[in-house]
């Protein structure tokens, strides 16, 4: 994801939409440090995907 400069990256707060039957690690609303990767993972009964997601910061 693509974020304006001067975000600080140590403290967001993502939001996240998904079907009622679906669960997110970490949970949505939960505040995240995107300094680094981060990895989520999509759990749906006893199916799950895993995503890596790295913010970016727009030059100015």
């Amino acid at each position: 994801m693509r974020l304006p400069f001067g975000t600080n990256l140590s403290s967001l707060t993502p939001s996240v939409a998904l079907p009622a039957t679906a669960a997110l690690s970490p949970a949505a609303g939960a505040t995240i440090n995107f300094t680094g990767d981060v990895k989520y993972r999509i759990t749906n009964g006893n199916l799950y995907k895993d995503y890596t997601v790295k913010a970016l910061i727009t030059p100015r």
